[in-house]
């Protein structure tokens, strides 16, 4: 199975030397709710076994879920509890879905505070070349799962820095790629940009567009939008909620002091890579090969 389509994204180097190269898509872009239906085709269409979805509770796992859900694809949503109680802030959002819909969740528990002081969290993190330590349980559970397994990150961010609108790509995303391909998981890290029209329907969507033409003030990041941007053609009504990592409460707790969570500070400077470009200059780079269905 392709973990993106043909591979459109492309990224070489680490940390201060890493980049990435994106292929403009070939054909007209559509919205972004429909060209989301199409890469679920493309990504059914490839399915071995049961599809598992990855949520979290957050906007992006939810609209996946749901749009899979919508066309009569048959999923799994994982949710996965970091215990003792760390993440049930976030959680209770899937729970509440899944309810909602009469969806039974695969629940993984995970004692964090062992998966800290055994060292794994760092063993999975250095195998990945990972730099932040908020992925390495989901790649643990990621790693036990006999299927097909969609995760819905994905999308770049778009944010006001100094006065400019900015779209960032993080090294740290990226490393989902090298750990599907080390333990050969079928699925893929990317639905959210699973194609490049995806990826382009979303930092074009007209949200996008007000935000980084300052037309909505107050705003410094897409983050707070993006069920804006979900809702705008699927209907799937997606309620604005706090953005969470699921570690708030873990960053407050004594595990957190731990010298294997310390030691993700160092890992940042073989695996912190970033390629940052102000959002006009990026699109007009692009702009001439895109074109978009009104």
């Amino acid at each position: 199975m392709q973990m993106l389509k043909d591979d459109y994204i492309y990224t070489h180097g680490s940390g201060p030397t890493w980049q990435i190269k994106i292929a403009t898509p070939l054909g007209a872009i559509d919205n972004y709710y429909a060209e989301s239906q199409r890469a679920a085709e493309l990504v059914w269409a490839q399915k071995q076994g049961k599809v598992y979805i990855m949520y979290s509770g957050g906007v992006d796992s939810e609209y996946t879920l749901k749009l899979f859900y919508s066309m009569g694809m048959p999923v799994v949503p994982v949710i996965i509890r970091l215990t003792p109680h760390y993440n049930d802030h976030d959680t209770q959002y899937a729970f509440r879905f899944c309810s909602s819909i009469g969806l039974e969740p695969l629940v993984i528990d995970i004692d964090f505070d062992h998966f800290v002081r055994s060292g794994q969290i760092l063993d999975i993190a250095r195998s990945a070349e990972l730099d932040v330590y908020h992925y390495p349980a989901m790649l643990h559970v990621i790693n036990q799962l006999d299927g097909t397994v969609i995760c819905s990150t994905g999308e770049p961010a778009v944010r006001l820095d100094n006065g400019t609108w900015n779209v960032i790509f993080n090294q740290y995303d990226y490393t989902f790629f090298k750990y599907f391909q080390q333990h050969s998981i079928v699925g893929t890290p990317f639905f959210i940009t699973y194609t490049p029209e995806m990826l382009f329907s979303f930092i074009l969507d007209p949200r996008v567009t007000d935000l980084v033409n300052n037309r909505v003030p107050g705003k410094l990041g897409h983050q707070s939008s993006k069920f804006m941007i979900y809702n705008r053609h699927s209907k799937f009504n997606l309620v604005e909620r706090p953005k969470y990592t699921g570690y708030e409460h873990i960053e407050k707790s004594g595990i957190f002091a731990h010298e294997n969570i310390r030691a993700f500070d160092e890992l940042k400077t073989s695996w912190g890579g970033k390629v940052q470009k102000e959002y006009h200059v990026f699109i007009s780079e692009l702009k001439e090969k895109i074109i978009c269905v009104p």
